[in-house]
């Protein structure tokens, strides 16, 4: 499960994407993130909750999940370990 918090997004379906980064910067091929739910707070606030579909056959090993939201210019990650 990955969870990301965004400010003032845009009304309407939020595309998201995702990749996997191996520790020599080599990017895996496949993979999906899907949007399982959106809710709003306070000032602009929003949470965003997605399951990360791992590609298959990936190698064991240490990855950065890089997830971007579409038109936002911007990306986030953090390490992922892909258990064998």
């Amino acid at each position: 499960m990955v969870s990301l918090v965004g400010y003032n997004l845009a009304a309407g379906a939020v595309s998201l994407t995702a990749e996997l980064v191996a520790a020599d910067g080599s990017r895996a091929e496949g993979g999906s993130l899907v949007l399982e739910e959106r809710s709003a707070a306070e000032s602009g606030l929003e949470r965003l909750r997605a399951s990360f579909v791992c590609p298959p056959n990936v190698a064991p090993g240490d990855y950065e999940l890089v997830v971007a939201l579409a038109g936002a210019g911007q990306t986030a990650s953090i390490p992922l370990r892909v258990s064998g």
